[in-house]
């Protein structure tokens, strides 16, 4: 019934305009052009509002306003630069970011209570988030992916190492040293850092940090794709947060695991720190998509990190 009320209605309107031209035609000419013109307009655009009205009765659907044009229509798409587009997002606890579906099929978070070690202090840890990647890329590894993401305040206040720790990195951040002996690193490992490589300073929305490839052992052990990972240090811009990720990778130049090394491991001690240098300089030379995963994912998806209070 709505659909031929309006067509009636504008018959009328049509009726009306055509009785005025008639007057005009048959000698009774308007009072001046200009309503003359205002005349021949309505004609105008009551056709044009016919057109769009049957066009849109013929596709069944009656607009609030049937005088609006299709092209006064505006469609607002998503921005096209959009760096989380197409990746998976997580926004929990305060900390947003997003990752490539590829690197795991999905992310937990947790709150991990505070950690009083018997052994030293330099082991203690205060609460704070811990977000694990869960079907991550590659399997097996000896280090579980994940991100902490720590308060410093309360990390400084029962560790004096972590406090060492982030000033090394403040430092380390200020002169984008890259030659460093140790790499700053946290949580502190009951294990030592046996070399750094394919180092990099990166910028997020609320901070900057240090990524690099590294590996931990208590002794002379081959470098290898089970033990070797990725790991950003980061602080926020405010000094409140420190995010730590430790996220394993592999590179088809290296041995799967440490008893696939293909040279003696027993004599490997014997000149180990000029094999570590052969091996830093090896992987040092391979683009950043040869490695599993890739280095440029890991390192936009630390770039997209938010840390809010």
């Amino acid at each position: 019934m709505t659909k031929i009320s309006s067509l009636n209605q504008m018959g009328l309107i049509i009726i009306i305009i055509l009785t005025s031209l008639a007057c005009v035609i048959g000698g009774e000419t308007p009072a001046n052009s200009e309503t003359l013109a205002a005349t021949q307009e309505a004609i105008a655009q009551t056709q044009v509002a016919i057109s769009v009205q049957q066009t849109i009765q013929a596709q069944g659907v009656l607009p609030v306003d049937p005088t609006i044009m299709p092209q006064e229509i505006v469609t607002i798409n998503p921005p096209q630069d959009d760096p989380c587009a197409g990746k998976s997002l997580v926004n929990s606890q305060g900390t947003s970011f997003c990752y490539e579906p590829s690197l795991a099929g999905s992310v937990t978070n947790e709150m991990v209570p505070a950690i009083v070690s018997e052994m030293s202090e330099s082991f203690h840890e205060p609460s704070h988030i811990k977000f694990t990647f869960q079907g991550y890329a590659i399997s097996p590894t000896f280090h579980t992916p994940v991100m902490h993401v720590y308060p410093v305040a309360a990390y400084t206040a029962i560790n004096p190492f972590a406090q060492e720790s982030i000033t090394s990195l403040q430092t380390a951040i200020q002169a984008q040293s890259t030659n460093l002996e140790h790499m700053p690193f946290l949580p502190q490992w009951n294990a030592a850092q046996m070399m750094h490589m394919q180092t990099s300073y990166l910028t997020f929305h609320n901070g900057q940090g240090v990524r690099y490839l590294t590996q931990y052992g208590q002794s002379f052990w081959p470098i290898n794709n089970e033990d070797l990972f990725y790991t950003f240090q980061g602080i926020t811009n405010d000094g409140q947060y420190y995010i730590s990720a430790i996220l394993p990778v592999s590179h088809s130049s290296l041995p799967a695991n440490g008893e696939a090394y293909a040279g003696d491991i027993n004599n490997l001690g014997n000149n180990y720190e000029s094999y570590l240098n052969d091996i830093t300089n090896q992987i040092n030379s391979q683009p950043a998509e040869s490695f599993n995963p890739q280095l440029n994912q890991l390192d936009a998806m630390i770039e997209s990190l938010l840390i809010t209070p």
